[in-house]
């Protein structure tokens, strides 16, 4: 008879042990499994411990690597896109607040998943563009469990979404969206310690040369959607009030893009320059950045206003009817809080790494 030693009788099963590292994030996993080792006593035990570990290990990860504010504004846009906001249109049986929560959540629950087992892969559009098909698979599959009950169970049909050419236009935009935001939430600064030569401040700086670069496009991209938005609701007015309103919001927009489109440029390191000038262009610009970044907010705000007051005025001398809805607005300043909250988290993290040069910048000089 064949005799085993207690080491090897100590072991999981090789299926269920792979099974369970798949499930354990990758940045716990095999802290978590070696514990789960240790622990052994049969399969039905370790199967037991790992259903009990694995929800803790899980929801800390959760909360230690997602973005609020980014995951708000990715429910913003999905939540708008898929008729959250929708007042009047065509009667359905369920409301529509709660049918285009469902594939958000749904969307919401595929980016945290993304969050909590990505690896380390060093490219962040590769990371950025499997985010977007994850979205897209946990969108569909919402959508084919909702066509399945009403298929089955006798569901209303109304809590699946029709694809009309606008709500595609707008998912794609939404999707967009996801990859810019994932790309720039992706953004890492190199550590605080350590020495810096030369070309290690070069392309630090370069590095951050793209980010406000590609951030610029994505506020360009915003002054566009906006334009839209106001252009529409502008050429939908029936009286002169609304249209005063929507105007002075169109022009408010274009200034915006215009004062963004200045103050986010970043001046070109110089290729014949020393160590101590490039540090403190680069702390001028970490600087100027952190500034913009903290007004931004404030700017997209201010552009709701002009048609409150003038509808508010107008509404007083008699001449207005009602063309801002409440929702609508309250939907708005949301959306801007979310996006300055966002702009202030990368203020204070580039406000850190000015403050950490400076310090290198005194090491330098002793």
């Amino acid at each position: 008879m064949e005799h085993r030693s207690p080491q090897m009788e100590a072991r999981p099963p090789e299926l269920m042990d792979r099974v369970v590292r798949v499930l354990i994030p990758p940045i716990a996993r095999e802290a978590v499994a070696g514990d789960l080792w240790e622990r052994y006593r049969s399969p039905l035990h370790y199967a037991l411990e790992a259903l009990r570990v694995l929800p803790f290990v899980i929801l800390s990860q959760v909360r230690r690597t997602s973005n609020i504010p980014m995951l708000g504004i990715v429910a913003f846009t999905f939540f708008v896109c898929f008729g959250g906001f929708t007042i009047n249109g065509p009667d359905i049986d369920v409301p529509r607040w709660l049918r285009a929560a469902i594939p958000t959540l749904a969307a919401l629950a595929g980016l945290m998943a993304r969050d909590v087992y990505k690896g380390l892969d060093p490219r962040p559009a590769r990371r950025a563009a499997f985010d977007v098909l994850t979205v897209i698979g946990c969108l569909f599959m919402s959508q084919a469990v909702l066509a399945g009950l009403s298929a089955f169970a006798g569901s209303s049909p109304d809590w699946v979404l029709t694809l009309t050419p606008r709500r595609a236009l707008l998912t794609t935009f939404a999707l967009a969206t996801v990859f810019c935001l994932r790309m720039w939430v992706d953004y890492r600064l190199p550590p605080a310690d350590g020495d810096m030569s030369v070309g290690d401040l070069v392309r630090e700086y370069q590095q951050f040369e793209r980010s406000v670069r590609w951030r610029r496009r994505r506020e360009v991209a915003s002054v566009i959607c906006a334009l839209i938005v106001s252009s529409g609701f502008l050429m939908r007015a029936t009286d002169f009030a609304a249209q005063m309103g929507w105007a002075l919001s169109t022009a408010l927009a274009l200034f915006i893009a215009w004062y963004l489109a200045r103050r986010t440029s970043v001046e070109r390191i110089p290729r014949q320059t020393n160590f101590a000038s490039s540090l403190a262009l680069y702390r001028s610009e970490l600087d100027r950045q952190t500034k913009v970044l903290r007004s931004v907010a404030w700017l997209w705000s201010s552009t709701i206003i002009p048609p409150i007051m003038v509808e508010v005025i107008g509404r007083g001398l008699g001449i207005a009817q009602p063309f801002v809805h409440p929702l609508h607005v309250g939907g708005y300043f949301l959306i801007c809080f979310l996006v300055g909250w966002l702009y202030v988290k990368h203020a204070r993290t580039l406000q850190q790494r000015s403050e950490h040069l400076a310090t290198i910048a005194k090491r330098a000089k002793a």
